[in-house]
């Protein structure tokens, strides 16, 4: 039989192709079906050579727009601006359709920012941003998308707006004084971090709050090593967040004025308001009526159990708290219910307090309810808004809450422009190949004992 009278079926795809034909011998559809497979790796190569011819090309774009390698001189000597014209007109003829358009546009908008003086300021910032060791910048220039995350479970901080903030130049001094004549009395922080009586003042004397250091824990990194030379001191640094260790220090200080057992305390079961003027919590006219006050600031509710969360019993000790000490009574204004903070294990308490209920036929609408769904913990309540804040460093096993009331119960001044980074470089850490960096705050904080009542804490559990 002569092979090449034998003509195959026109045929629309390779499936029909390598398909059986009548009277067509073995041999032949084993040849037809080499033929094929050699026709499909040329198609593939081909397509891959276009592909591998493109993106060198990009890549050589990218090198002349953003200055890799020897690229960044064709840069700055003009070449570029032609360079990526050219690589927009072939873009369209190697790739047909949306992707050769799109490419087209990238290549256009490229050239265009190479005649740029602003973008070509931006890749000057960039280059020495990277030339520094910037690392954002580094995966920036090289296109690089990364997906970062950290293990730490951080502790929630902020009881600063307890106090009040005062911020003082290098060669300022924090004084306290009064404009009663009474006798007021001022605590401040002693060297040794405790509490420290100072000289009671009358009307436009002034004490004077003593100011002190604290310093994050020293951080023990090495210099350098052995395989990847001095990158090991830029990669440990890395993990150091100094800022939010001072945070923390600051936290704990204000803290141990705030909460119940602290040694420091300002919590009070039964307010002072006998003997000396200076240790009063408060002073009255002699018109008021003392029984309408409560009795400290450290209130526990009637209804607590071993397992009472948080409730309504809460929100009502609160406004008697503040609603008691009367209208117009504090010249700088009455009290107000800001932020309670709470054990975080507690906080959702708050939602067993409402039912979801039909609304509608047979059912009833509750606004107070709704505002618990719609705003979670926020919630006006007897003329006050609420905010219940879960707190990760309070203790559970206490079922105590503590409510900011819109006043300072202290003064907190700070000198930002004497706090330091210290790093300590001694000639026994240099032989260990390594080296301490700490932080250090300069602040100090003063207390008038009259401003005692401007906190509240409740406990409601037993």
């Amino acid at each position: 039989m002569n092979e090449k009278s034998i003509q195959a079926p026109r045929v629309s795809t390779l499936g029909q192709m390598l398909q059986p034909v009548t009277k067509i011998p073995a041999d032949l559809i084993k040849r037809a079906r080499a033929k094929c497979a050699r026709d499909l790796k040329l198609v593939n190569y081909t397509h891959a050579a276009k592909n591998k011819t493109l993106s060198a090309k990009i890549r050589a774009a990218r090198q002349a727009a953003f200055g890799h390698a020897t690229g960044e001189k064709a840069f700055w000597r003009g070449d570029a601006e032609a360079k990526l014209l050219s690589l927009a007109k072939r873009s369209s003829c190697l790739y047909p359709g949306k992707r050769g358009e799109d490419l087209k546009a990238w290549f256009t908008a490229a050239a265009e920012s190479a005649k740029d003086p602003e973008s070509m300021a931006k890749v000057r910032d960039l280059l020495e941003a990277v030339r520094d060791g910037d690392q954002k910048a580094k995966k920036e220039l090289a296109g690089i998308v990364t997906v970062s995350t950290q293990n730490w479970m951080q502790a929630t901080s902020d009881w600063m707006p307890f106090f009040r903030l005062h911020t003082l130049q290098h060669d300022d001094k924090a004084y306290m004084e009064t404009t009663v004549p009474q006798e007021v009395g001022v605590t401040t922080i002693g060297r040794d971090g405790r509490p420290e009586d100072i000289q009671p003042h009358n009307r436009s004397e002034r004490a004077r709050v003593r100011m002190t250091e604290i310093a994050t824990d020293g951080y023990l990194y090495p210099l350098s090593d052995l395989e990847e030379g001095f990158n090991c001191k830029d990669r440990a640094l890395m993990n150091v967040d100094l800022t939010r260790d001072l945070n923390y220090q600051r936290d704990a200080i204000a803290q141990s004025y705030l909460l119940v057992g602290a040694p420091n305390t300002r919590i009070r079961a039964t307010f002072t308001t006998t003997g000396p003027e200076t240790s009063r919590d408060y002073f009255t006219h002699t018109r008021v009526n003392t029984a309408n006050f409560p009795a400290g600031n450290f209130l526990t509710l009637s209804t607590n159990t071993a397992t009472s969360g948080l409730r309504q019993d809460l929100l009502v000790g609160a406004a008697e708290y503040v609603e008691s000490w009367g209208d117009d009574v504090f010249p700088d204004g009455n009290l107000t219910i800001g932020i309670i903070r709470v054990p975080s294990a507690h906080v959702t308490g708050w939602l067993q307090q409402v039912q979801i209920s039909n609304i509608g036929t047979g059912g009833h609408s509750n606004s107070k309810v709704e505002e618990v769904f719609d705003n979670g913990f926020v919630l006006s309540f007897g003329k006050h808004t609420f905010r219940i804040v879960g707190d990760n460093t309070l203790d559970p096993a206490d079922g105590i809450a503590y409510i900011q009331l819109g006043k300072p119960v202290g003064h907190w001044f700070e000198k930002p422009s004497l706090n330091r980074v210290v790093t300590d470089t001694d000639m026994e850490l240099r032989l260990a190949n390594q080296e301490i960096i700490y932080q250090t705050n300069v602040f100090g904080v003063g207390f008038f004992n009259h401003e005692t009542p401007n906190y509240l804490a409740i406990r409601y559990r037993s």
